[in-house]
């Protein structure tokens, strides 16, 4: 008995070994991020692999996406670094760069390439102040604070922006924290979160556990951990496609009995990203935000650009009938929200007490009643990112033209 489970367990060590090696020697064969300058060159062929930022879209390519609004395609580009606008390259002179940094709002989920945040602010400084101005989009789907600062630490320098905005959505919150269990980030020695491998190629730290080593150096356990992934994207992908086939009628919370909210509750909870009840505790469970969001800001002092960050609305913010999607999953989120928008405020807060200003837009759109997002999908359509655009241009105009405009 004993010599079968001996037997059993090396045959077993040896699979792996011999998993480990071919999945290395693969790993290995792959050209690397950076060149013998340390310049930047995008070499990586998949949505989930940059060593610096976690992962980025696929690099340069074209063609058409479906996101959760069904029958909706939209046209997407994306340049050698894998996200979707124009080249990187060196700012010219007498150019004035501004730099978004999001999510899949700032990526432009939904629109084509010409209907994108990016393209619409810019064509509005460019008609209204000058054509020196030019808009860059670094968001990229499931992006949260952690990635921003990977982008701070990745871009930043090259770039040289004069004025970063930064779109924080609700779900960046929540996001945060469920990234921080995956073991993918780890605290440096000022206390600012990174991306482990980020210092893979220069400084790799000793205080990292042993599974924050093997995500780092083990080809095998990486693969495995890419195809759980893998699976439960594609567990939620059936339950989002059978959701929308359904049609739910919107359920009134109000009129629902106490035991009714907290067996919804329940059900809801593992939504944390949208739950947001009390601004205190909110303040310490999402440190891991600030911290981010903080190196973000430290970055761009270093570099002498300008910084804002900016709230932006789920539709079910501004009206539930506006999404379908709320009405099948989301009725506590409105309630904590219209009660006591902690979301904002908290944004808020961080922006105070980093000296930052936040151009909160839910008033905004308040004021001008429309149907910008879809039925299905929390993100804007092309008509969505349009008035966002023309939010943050104004929000923006001054500032620009006191510093750019003037200046030249």
């Amino acid at each position: 008995m004993i010599k079968n489970l001996l037997i059993i367990g090396l045959n077993t060590l040896i699979i792996l070994i011999i998993l480990e090696c071919g999945f290395k020697i693969y790993d290995l064969s792959q050209p690397d991020y950076f060149d013998n300058k340390k310049k930047i060159i995008a070499y990586y062929s998949n949505f989930t692999n940059h060593p610096f930022i976690d992962y980025s879209g696929k690099r340069s390519t074209a063609g058409k996406q479906i996101h959760y609004e069904p029958g909706v395609y939209f046209q997407t580009t994306t340049n050698s670094d894998g996200f979707r606008t124009k080249r990187f390259l060196p700012k010219l002179d007498k150019t004035f760069r501004v730099i978004l940094i999001g999510d899949s709002f700032v990526y432009g989920m939904n629109a084509n390439d010409n209907e994108t945040l990016a393209v619409q602010l810019e064509k509005s400084y460019r008609k209204n102040i000058s054509k020196k101005i030019e808009v860059l989009s670094l968001g990229i789907a499931g992006y949260s604070a952690l990635n921003y600062a990977g982008i701070a630490r990745t871009y930043f320098d090259y770039l040289k922006p004069d004025l970063i905005i930064v779109c924080i959505a609700q779900g960046d919150f929540g996001e945060d924290v469920d990234k921080l269990k995956t073991f993918d980030y780890q605290y440096d020695n000022g206390g600012y979160p990174y991306f482990i491998k980020y210092y893979s190629k220069t400084e790799i730290s000793k205080n990292l556990s042993l599974i924050h080593k093997l995500k780092l150096e083990s080809s095998l356990f990486n693969k495995l951990n890419y195809l759980r992934h893998k699976i439960k994207n594609i567990r939620f992908n059936k339950r989002v496609e059978k959701i929308s086939k359904e049609k739910i009628p919107y359920l009134d919370y109000e009129k629902l009995t106490e035991d009714e909210r907290k067996n919804l509750y329940k059900i809801i909870k593992k939504n944390r990203y949208l739950l947001m009840h009390d601004l205190e505790s909110s303040k310490t469970e999402y440190n891991i935000t600030f911290k981010s969001l903080e190196y973000v800001k430290k970055k761009s002092d270093e570099i002498g650009a300008k910084i804002f960050f900016s709230t932006l609305p789920y539709a079910w913010h501004i009206n539930p009938e506006y999404s379908k999607l709320f009405q099948m999953v989301n009725f506590q989120a409105i309630l904590d929200f219209r009660s006591n928008k902690v979301y904002p405020k908290l944004v808020n807060y961080y922006a105070e007490k980093l000296g930052i200003l936040n151009l909160d837009s839910y008033d905004f759109f308040i004021k001008n009643p429309g149907k910008y997002w879809g039925d299905y999908d929390p993100h804007f359509n092309a008509r969505g990112y349009k008035l966002y655009a023309k939010f943050l241009f104004q929000k923006t105009e001054k500032f620009i033209k006191e510093n750019f405009v003037n200046k030249m």
